[in-house]
C-alpha cells in the first residue's frame, strides 16, 4: 500500500506461515519467492525516487507494525461512510 508518507508491505496469515515455514527457500516454490520480492522491489525504486521519503513497512497479520494500515482503512472506511450518517442519529 502506498499512501505517499507510508509505503506498506502486509502478508495475510497464510502467507506468513508459509514464509515461517520457509517455502521461499525451496527451490519448488521459486515462484512464491519471486511473488515475495516483486513489491519490494516496486518499493525500493519509489523509495529511491521520492521526496520526502516515504516510511517504509513490512508487516504480518497481527504484527506490531500493522497499526498504520488499520487507521489509514479505518479512516478511509469512516470518509466513505460518512454521507449515509445522519445527524439525528444517536
Amino acid at each position: 500500500m502506498d499512501t505517499f508518507y507510508h509505503i506498506l508491505i502486509y502478508h495475510g496469515e497464510t502467507i506468513a506461515q508459509w514464509i515461517k515455514a520457509g517455502y521461499q527457500d525451496l527451490p519448488e516454490y521459486e515462484n512464491f519467492k519471486q511473488l515475495l520480492q516483486a513489491p519490494v522491489g516496486d518499493a525500493t525504486e519509489i523509495l529511491q525516487n521520492r521526496f520526502p521519503m516515504p516510511r517504509y513497512i513490512v508487516t504480518e497479520a497481527g504484527g506490531s507494525q500493522v497499526n498504520p494500515l488499520q487507521s489509514i482503512i479505518f479512516c478511509f472506511h469512516f470518509f466513505l461512510n460518512l454521507g449515509s450518517i445522519s445527524p439525528l442519529q444517536s
